[in-house]
C-alpha cells in the first residue's frame, strides 16, 4: 500500500534531484503497463482525495476531478528540497497506450515467426 501513495511514487520516480543513473530505472519501469496504471491512480488521489499536505504539515480536503486535471503536469518541492515534476494524466494514457500496443505487436511478432504453438499433422 505505501507504493500507491502518490507521494512515495513522485518521490521514487518523478525527483529531479536524484542521480542522473536512477533515471534508467524509470524508463525500465515505464515499459511496464502497471507502472503506468499506478501512476494514473496517484494523479486522480492526489487531486480528488484527502491527503497530507508535507510543507504545511496539514490535511487537504480533496476536490472534485475536473477536465483541466486530465492535462495538469505538476511541479513542486519535497520537505527534503528535493524538486520534483510529474507529468500529466493525459501523457500517461498515451505511454499506457503506446507500451500495450508495443507488447500486442511483440505478441503478433513471436506468434508468426514461431511454428510450435501451430500443432502438428
Amino acid at each position: 500500500m505505501a507504493m500507491m501513495d502518490p507521494l512515495v511514487v513522485f518521490k521514487l520516480f518523478f525527483n529531479l534531484d536524484m542521480p542522473k543513473w536512477t533515471v534508467i530505472f524509470r524508463y525500465i519501469f515505464e515499459l511496464m503497463p502497471s507502472f503506468h496504471f499506478t501512476k494514473i491512480y496517484a494523479n486522480i488521489t492526489r487531486v480528488t482525495a484527502t491527503h497530507i499536505t508535507f510543507g504545511v504539515l496539514v490535511w487537504e480536503q480533496g476536490r472534485a476531478w475536473r477536465y483541466e486535471d486530465f492535462f495538469l503536469e505538476e511541479q513542486g518541492v519535497f520537505t527534503t528540497k528535493d524538486r520534483y515534476h510529474v507529468y500529466s494524466f493525459y501523457d500517461s494514457l498515451v505511454k499506457v497506450s503506446h507500451v500495450s500496443l508495443g507488447y500486442f505487436l511483440l505478441a503478433l511478432y513471436f506468434d508468426n515467426i514461431f511454428s510450435s504453438n501451430r500443432g502438428t499433422s
